[in-house]
Parts: C-alpha cells; structure tokens; sequence
C-alpha cells in the first residue's frame, strides 16, 4: 500500500495479530526507480512486484525475531503511552482532519484535571465523571462525538490486550441532531448575495454553491474535487489521496450533471493551469482543508446576509434531500445520491417534516 502523503510504501501483516502490525518498506521512489547502475532505470510493474515482496518477507522475518526478545507490555500501561501509540495508528490509516478529531479527544482525556495517568484509571466511574464534566460545558452532540472516539480507543486498547475487559462509555441523551435546511428563498438569498459580492473568493464559492446545490455533495467530496473527475455527463466521486481526502464509508458513485450545473460549468471561465474544481487559478487547491471551505461560506455569506445559525455546507446538504423527498422520490434514491450507508441517518438527522407537503398530504386522503 502506498502512502503518498509521506511519500512510502507501507506493508501490513495480517497473520502477526490485531490489529495488523504495518510497517514502512521503501520509499515509492525507490520502488520505482533503480538508481544501482549507472544510469536511473524505472522498474517494470513485474520488478516493482517482486521488490514489495521481497522486502516484505524481509520485514516479516525482523518481526517475528523481534517479538522473541520483545518483553511483554506491562498491564498497567501510561494513559499518554496507550493514546500516542493510537493516534499513530489512526494517523496512518484516516485523512488528517478525522485524526485532528481523534487528537483533541486525546487532550481532553490527558487534561490533568482528570488526574488520569496509567489505562488501569479509565474505569467506568472515572469515564462518567469525564463525560460529565465535558457535557456542562458542551452541547450533546459534540460530548457523544468525544464518546464514540473514546470507545473507538478502548476497543484498541482491548485487542491489544492491554486492558481486561473494556469499560462502558455510554452516550448521553440528546434531542435528535437535526440539521436545519435552507428554504428555497434562502437558497435563492444564498445565489442572489454571491453574485453580487465583490471578493477575491467569489469565484470559488459560486463554484461550491452550485455544486453543493445540484448535487447535495459533502464539503470533502467538493474541496478535493479535480476537474478531471468531470467526464461524460456525471461527477465521479472517489478516493483523493493525493490531498489526503477518503470518501465516508469507503463508497465511490457517479452523480449526473443537473442542466442548471451544466449551464453553470459552461458560462465558468477556467485558465489553462487549473487542476481542481476549488482551484486558485494556479493548479493548486483554493482552500486548505474543507473546513476552511466552511468558514468562508459561514463568514462571507450566512453571516452576511443574517441567515440563521446553521452549519451551512449541512443545510445546503438538508435542502438537497428534503426537497427530493417533498417531490416524492423515494429515500433509497436520495440516499444513492448523497452516498449515505443507513436510510436512519437522512430519516432522523435530514429530513424535516416542516419542509414536505403535509397539508397536500392530507387534503388528499379519499
């Protein structure tokens, strides 16, 4: 596997425990460039096989010699010991804002007001007491969201055997976390102050506009957006890893051009050194991390035009589903265009029963 974010090749070794032990086995340079005579040579596809595979075997046979001198893991391992090792871990396998996430739940576990120090503290009367102290402070949602990181760690812990049995970390009751859509006015407010604003960024966020508005696309599917994933008619959503952007659920689609995406794509003047569809006019990306996308949209157009507190790339994403299903398309097709794995989650968190034809409904009945 290739990580081209810290520019290696990564092996992993299933057969050696859980979760897989992975370890750095050359740099892709090396693997695909021979610099051993005297001119560069570029690898065949076949040498490049057989490079991986011996080295593989090599970094095999060092692992298994190492585990003979390992000394066994104490029981009562470091809290900040258990944690750095995790977050390790997720930093090599998830994109960098998810592990940001996973970080600054590890902070507010390791705040000294805790007075956690080794993994044997994290009993389930020391987990209520955090979670307690956080919620004073926090809204349920963002208090659950530190809950489920901290029991994605625990079960690490648990498959390495350096805890007994995992502890309960119970989420805390919460009203539905709805996501508030954007009216079609508001939308039409949303257009209407984009067009008319003067900022270097208007461009780039006429261009997110009318993407989020035709498609219903998350923030990261947008921001790491290339123009070549625009072919035939369709928008082909993959993985990004060159900027370090996975889809959410591991779930590729094509989402077709609306005419009014289409109209928009052609009147949208593009120079010749631009790579992404947020680009700066350069070949480089407009923002740096989507949430930078998110900022730019609350600070230049929600605020700007007094809309209601909203998370707006999410209420744009709201008004996408609530109008389909308004206009009776079936919520398996909704859910094939935003790319959601569970019918609950657009049921319970996007859809708004203020935003369908209730009283149509009713005026109908025989």
């Amino acid at each position: 596997m290739e990580d081209t974010r810290r520019g290696v090749v990564v092996g992993r070794f299933h057969d050696l425990g859980k979760p897989a032990p992975r370890r750095d086995l050359c740099t892709i340079e090396y693997l695909i460039y021979d610099d051993s005579g005297d001119r560069r040579r570029k690898r065949s596809k076949s040498e490049q096989n057989r490079l991986v595979k011996q080295l593989w075997l090599k970094k095999y046979k060092e692992i298994v010699e190492g585990f003979k001198h390992e000394k066994p893991k104490p029981q009562n391992i470091s809290l900040k010991e258990a944690a750095d090792e995790w977050i390790s871990v997720v930093r090599s396998t998830t994109q960098s804002d998810t592990s940001q996430q996973y970080q600054f739940t590890v902070d507010r576990l390791l705040d000294p007001v805790h007075q956690l120090k080794n993994l044997s503290d994290l009993d389930e009367k020391s987990i209520a007491q955090w979670i307690y102290h956080y919620s004073q402070t926090h809204s349920p949602g963002d208090t659950n969201k530190h809950i489920r990181q901290l029991n994605i760690f625990l079960n690490y812990c648990n498959r390495q055997d350096w805890i007994k049995k995992k502890p309960k970390a119970s989420e805390v009751k919460e009203t539905k976390g709805r996501i508030t859509p954007y009216t079609t006015d508001e939308m039409e407010s949303i257009r209407s102050h984009l067009e008319s604003l003067e900022a270097p960024n208007k461009k780039v966020l006429l261009r997110a506009y009318w993407m989020l508005r035709e498609t219903g696309m998350r923030r990261g599917e947008v921001w790491s957006m290339s123009l070549d994933q625009l072919k035939g008619g369709v928008i082909l959503l993959r993985d990004n890893p060159l900027v370090g952007h996975r889809l959410k659920g591991r779930q590729e689609r094509k989402i077709p051009i609306t005419i009014r995406l289409k109209e928009f794509l052609l009147r949208d003047v593009r120079g010749e050194d631009e790579v992404w569809y947020l680009d700066s006019g350069f070949g480089r990306m407009y923002y740096s991390s989507p949430g930078s996308l998110t900022k730019a949209i609350e600070k230049e157009v929600i605020r700007a035009i007094g809309l209601k507190p909203c998370k707006p790339i999410h209420g744009i994403r709201a008004f996408v589903v609530t109008s389909l299903i308004a206009q009776g398309y079936p919520v398996p097709t909704v859910r094939e265009i935003t790319g959601h794995r569970d019918f609950r989650m657009i049921l319970d968190h996007y859809l708004h029963g203020e935003s369908l034809p209730v009283k149509d409904a009713l005026n109908s009945l025989p």
